[in-house]
């Protein structure tokens, strides 16, 4: 990971991702009032089982609400994108305030981890949440 000097005119990818973020935690407020109601998943009435995000508005509402341990045991895929969301919009908003482009560059091994990560860990988070009967 490196520091590069940024072109003033241009903004981070995680400044754009950010807003993302808190959207669905604005969304996670309105159905936790009641002023939306998402319903049941459609996947989990038509074949019984959760798509790989059921429980990802409970998991948020339980966030929002002071439990952490209690939303990663909901839905800890959500939760865990939750936290490289923040700390990417957070870690770009710094690039910003101090003029530097934050750099990152993989091995082939380290490129090859993270592939297999993103292919394993939704897999790994959808028998959790069947086991677990979410």
């Amino acid at each position: 990971m490196t520091f590069n000097s940024r072109n003033a005119d241009s903004l981070p990818w995680g400044l754009w991702v950010f807003p993302a973020f808190v959207l669905v935690w604005a969304g996670s407020w309105l159905v936790s009032r009641g002023l939306v109601d998402f319903g049941t998943c459609g996947i989990k009435q038509l074949l019984g089982i959760p798509c790989l995000s059921c429980g990802a508005t409970r998991a948020t509402q339980l966030l929002l609400g002071g439990d952490p341990l209690a939303a990663l045991t909901m839905q800890p895929l959500v939760i865990l994108g939750y936290g490289l969301l923040a700390t990417w919009g957070i870690a770009s908003l710094g690039t910003v305030v101090t003029g530097r482009a934050l750099e990152v560059s993989l091995n082939r091994r380290e490129s090859m981890c993270l592939k297999i990560a993103v292919v394993v860990l939704p897999l790994a988070n959808w028998v959790y949440l069947v086991a677990a009967g979410i």
